[in-house]
């Protein structure tokens, strides 16, 4: 986040091999955010899940979520 001079007033990094932030980020009245990420699952993770190994098609599953910061 950013003042209007452009100065860096807040940043937080959601990255790592098995989760991502993913595209916005909204302010609340209340000073939380939230954020859009997703996680990715293998295909064992989500069979162990409950997911039905037939609608896998690509080995992962791209799980999206809603966070608040």
């Amino acid at each position: 986040m950013f003042d209007w001079d452009n100065n860096l007033l807040w940043e937080y990094n959601y990255s790592s091999p098995n989760h991502t932030q993913h595209h916005d980020v909204y302010p609340l009245p209340n000073g939380n955010i939230l954020m859009l990420a997703l996680s990715i699952m293998t295909s064992s993770e989500a069979v162990q899940a409950g997911r039905d190994p037939s609608l896998i098609s690509e080995g992962e599953i791209f799980n999206e979520q809603i966070l608040e910061l």
